[in-house]
């Protein structure tokens, strides 16, 4: 069966409705975060499964941007646990 002009396969279709779910379902988890801070948002997200530029389309930032947050707040992390020690 030929597509008309305009119309997509339903496979495509099924994908891009599939990323609409995921996308309303962040959205979701990040409003019952009203006071998170930035970097709470990203590491939330991040343990969803999200990709980085995933997460920054939806924080409006770069997907380099979003790493370098995580990055930080690990890193931060990770030197607050060796000073317990």
């Amino acid at each position: 069966m030929a597509l008309r002009r305009g119309e997509e396969p339903a496979a495509n279709l099924e994908g891009r409705n599939f990323q609409r779910v995921e996308r309303l379902l962040a959205m979701i988890l990040l409003a019952q975060q009203p006071t998170a801070s930035l970097v709470e948002k990203v590491k939330t997200l991040r343990s969803a499964g999200l990709s980085n530029p995933e997460i920054g389309s939806m924080l409006g930032m770069s997907g380099s941007a979003v790493g370098k947050t995580f990055y930080d707040a690990t890193k931060r992390s990770a030197q607050k646990k060796k000073k317990k020690r």
